[in-house]
């Protein structure tokens, strides 16, 4: 009774031990630099302005979605800047310009998702148009 108890423990640990490995290794992860514009920075209306944004991924892992958006203080999209399916290894940079056409605060809005447009991985930046 005793070996089967302890066998059956010891796969029950087995079993739980696999299933996390998997777990963390299927979790898609990526690091988003919005380098451009800087946190709280003033642009000038109608003026355009430098939008970079640098995604990365560890161990040359590929990246999926990109999308960009520019959003509202209400996180109500008002341009799109960038959706596509990239699928890139290790490291992907968009750049353009964005001219805002209304003042008011507004959030650079950059988010990655997997092959399947899950996990999202989200950062913004926020700025002021005067």
């Amino acid at each position: 009774m005793k070996k089967n108890l302890l066998f059956l423990a010891f796969a029950c640990i087995t079993l739980v031990m696999g299933c996390t490995n998997e777990v963390v290794s299927d979790i898609y992860l990526v690091t988003i630099d919005i380098q451009s514009p800087v946190e709280a920075a003033v642009v000038p209306l109608n003026q355009p302005m430098p939008v970079k944004v640098v995604f990365t991924r560890a161990d040359n892992a590929t990246i999926h979605h990109v999308n960009v958006y520019i959003v509202n203080t209400a996180n109500q999209p008002i341009a799109t800047l960038f959706e596509d399916h990239v699928h890139i290894p290790g490291e992907y940079t968009f750049e353009t310009t964005y001219t805002p056409n209304q003042t008011g605060s507004f959030k650079v809005q950059a988010v990655s998702t997997d092959d399947a447009e899950e996990s999202p991985n989200l950062r913004e930046n926020s700025f002021q148009v005067q």
